[in-house]
């Protein structure tokens, strides 16, 4: 089997452990950055529904990136009835909507390798710091300038004598004078970033590209989001205003994406899925459809409500 079919599914689940392992270490080691930090390589797995995903993943200059296969048959997008069908919820907006919703296609895609929390417009992600070994992991130069923000991690982590350890919580998130430090969904990691000062959509990506990475365009975002539950919405097929709870669904690759009403993930070709300075998308669920190709621009939002996504495509040379 040659090795761009193995990243490839079905195949790419038909591997062993082993290798698995072997072809993401040869993956980062010949597709990302070699002035990249490259840590935690670890297996990854994640349950949706009846299907096992397993694959690995790593922290790329404190970026999580999790290997995405690629798949060579994606059907994806809305045929002439299922837009009839969707249409037919949305007197209000029948005439908006009539000519934004991404058709029905066969695709390629490729396989990639993807961040699996989205990350704020307003920062740059600069690495992490492992709340067990009290390791930081990342870009070497800002860890030696600011150090004091690390301490400050650490001695949060110290819990005192008197808690207790079965209902101490660890602090959340820290603002620091040149940006901010997160913990993690997993529980396990805090990630520093710094503020970014120019929050244009060309800067974001100029700033990405010379890391080696890109953004997801709408083909990839929709494998990502909708593989094995092409809904209309995240919450199913029915046009509501979103809620929070209706974006924290599941999906086959269990990535992360963004859980408000209010916030909205940045694509490759600047279009924005989520929020919307639109009302009546925003009350009709529209913007949260990856199906639907929204109007609103990057200059509409606060930049805290923006988010974006980085990804290293996996590309063999002909």
């Amino acid at each position: 089997m040659a090795l761009g079919e193995t990243l490839m599914l079905p195949q790419w689940l038909t591997l062993t452990d082993q290798q698995r392992r072997h072809q993401f270490e040869q993956l980062v080691r010949y597709f990302v950055s070699p002035l990249a930090s490259v840590d935690q390589i670890r297996p990854y797995q994640y349950l949706f529904k009846n299907y096992q995903f397993e694959s690995y993943q790593a922290f790329v200059n404190g970026i999580d990136f999790v290997f995405i296969p690629g798949i060579s048959d994606f059907i994806t997008g809305l045929d002439l009835p299922a837009k009839r069908r969707l249409i037919q919820q949305l007197p209000s907006a029948a005439k908006v909507a009539d000519q934004r919703f991404v058709t029905r296609e066969t695709v390629i895609i490729p396989p990639m390798l993807v961040a699996k929390n989205p990350i704020n417009l307003t920062q740059q992600v600069k690495g992490v710091l492992n709340v067990l070994t009290g390791f930081f992991q990342g870009d070497l130069f800002f860890k030696k300038r600011r150090q004091q923000d690390i301490q400050k991690v650490l001695s949060a982590l110290q819990r005192p004598k008197t808690a207790d350890p079965l209902t101490f919580e660890l602090p959340k998130f820290f603002e620091t004078a040149m940006g901010q430090v997160r913990l993690l969904p997993n529980l396990a990691d805090y990630q520093f970033s710094v503020n970014r000062l120019d929050l244009t959509g060309d800067t974001l990506l100029s700033e990405l590209a010379r890391q080696g990475f890109g953004l997801a365009d709408r083909y990839s975002y929709l494998y990502l989001r909708t593989f094995k539950q092409q809904t209309y919405f995240p919450w199913g097929d029915t046009s509501q205003a979103a809620t929070s709870a209706q974006l924290d669904g599941a999906t086959y690759f269990g990535l992360n994406y963004v859980k408000a009403p209010t916030q909205a993930e940045f694509l490759l070709d600047q279009s924005l899925v989520g929020a919307s300075a639109d009302p009546i998308e925003t009350q009709t669920g529209l913007s949260a459809s990856p199906y639907y190709l929204g109007q609103t621009t990057l200059d509409q939002f606060v930049p805290d409500q923006v988010f974006y996504r980085p990804i290293i495509n996996i590309v063999f040379p002909d």
